[in-house]
């Protein structure tokens, strides 16, 4: 059994809702004077410790 696992949440867009989450979003946008074209990307990635009794709390006395 993994300890760390990792979950992709949806991303924040309205075509994402209520759907399955993926690892990356990636999306094109042209400009309106069609001179170029905008890639925004998005990840948004969720980590889980499925065995919380294994982490340990450290501090640093800096």
């Amino acid at each position: 059994m993994d300890t760390f696992v990792t979950y992709g949440a949806p991303a924040n867009l309205i075509e994402t809702v209520n759907t399955l989450g993926v690892p990356m979003y990636a999306r094109q946008l042209a400009r309106m004077d069609g001179s170029a074209i905008d890639v925004k990307t998005e990840a948004s990635i969720l980590p889980v410790n499925k065995r919380p009794r294994l982490a340990v709390r450290l501090f640093s006395g800096n």
